[in-house]
């Protein structure tokens, strides 16, 4: 499955559900932009890192990306489409570990 593909299933599951996403709507395409229209099992938990980061000081958009990322690797993982979260805490704000990365097959 390409990246592409799995945003625009997880955002359907969501609106299917009845949420609201334009702002995680915004990020993940913006994400997807950045990284390109790769398969998920080639997403490094760098390239994360440096999507929520950007460029320079600490802001609330950083945090904001780390839990919209949260929430997408996590649907994957549980889904099946990725074996193991590539988001190793990317934007620092958390010292919790990735839900998903805690999932034992």
């Amino acid at each position: 499955m390409t990246l592409t593909s799995a945003i625009d299933g997880y955002l359907t599951l969501k609106r299917s559900l009845g949420a609201g996403l334009q702002a995680q709507e915004s990020i993940l395409r913006a994400f997807g932009r950045a990284v390109g229209d790769i398969p998920l099992d080639t997403i490094a938990a760098e390239t994360c890192a440096t999507f929520c980061r950007g460029t320079g000081a600490p802001t609330r958009g950083w945090e904001n990306k780390h839990q919209t990322l949260r929430g997408f690797f996590t649907y994957l993982v549980s889904r099946g489409y990725l074996g193991v979260c590539p988001r190793n805490n990317p934007c620092g704000f958390s010292t919790r570990s990735c839900p998903a990365c805690d999932v034992r097959r």
